[in-house]
């Protein structure tokens, strides 16, 4: 993460699991190439095209992108993320301030412009950055948890199985991010290999 955030508008990409994001990119370009094709069907005055693939795509890319836009706010609303901004009304001197997690309750975000507003308070230019004590303390316990794990000899059935467990072990807190960094260095390589099963009474 870098020291001085990201603007608002690239949060979502920064801060959500790789693998999610890629899902959001792919239904995103599946979207457009779907409407496209529409509207170049429609010029030719061809009506026969399945006009609901468009909108199914739009439908789940739009879910999508709702849930992430939640948890990215949810963080921010706990402080495992925070924010920077301009506070519009304030003297020029005031310069830069932190936003308080709590505001985040009544805040509407603008990703396209990077500003929110709510409550009769409007921020522009913010930038999110990752509360770093916090998330690196979180991660280290991640770590030693999974190494835990690899010796007792457990071995989960799948690594959202494994997913999940983590989040119940730590109150839900972990970051995608963390849970798929932890995974790649320290999962051995027979947890990663597809069509494994959980060992029958392997203690947890």
């Amino acid at each position: 993460m870098r020291k001085k955030g990201v603007p608002l508008g690239e949060a979502l990409r920064e801060f959500s699991g790789p693998d999610e994001w890629e899902e959001l990119e792919r239904l995103g370009a599946t979207m457009r190439s779907a409407f496209n094709e529409k509207m170049e069907a429609i010029l030719k005055r061809d009506f026969s095209i399945d006009q609901s693939k468009s909108i199914r795509y739009w439908n789940a890319y739009s879910e999508l992108d709702r849930r992430l836009t939640s948890e990215l706010l949810e963080r921010l609303k706990s402080g495992e993320l925070t924010a920077t901004g301009y506070f519009k009304g304030q003297p020029p001197q005031a310069g830069i301030s932190l936003i308080p997690s709590q505001l985040w309750e009544s805040l509407k975000p603008s990703f396209f412009k990077s500003t929110a507003s709510g409550g009769g308070v409007e921020i522009v230019g913010i930038r999110v950055f990752e509360n770093q004590p916090q998330t690196i303390k979180k991660e280290k316990d991640l770590q030693r948890w999974f190494k835990q794990k690899v010796t007792s000899n457990y071995r989960p059935s799948s690594k959202q199985k494994m997913f999940a467990e983590a989040q119940v072990a730590f109150g839900g807190e972990l970051s995608e991010r963390a849970l798929h960094r932890t995974w790649k260095n320290i999962a051995p390589e027979s947890w990663k290999r597809p069509g494994r099963k959980a060992l029958r009474g392997m203690k947890e």
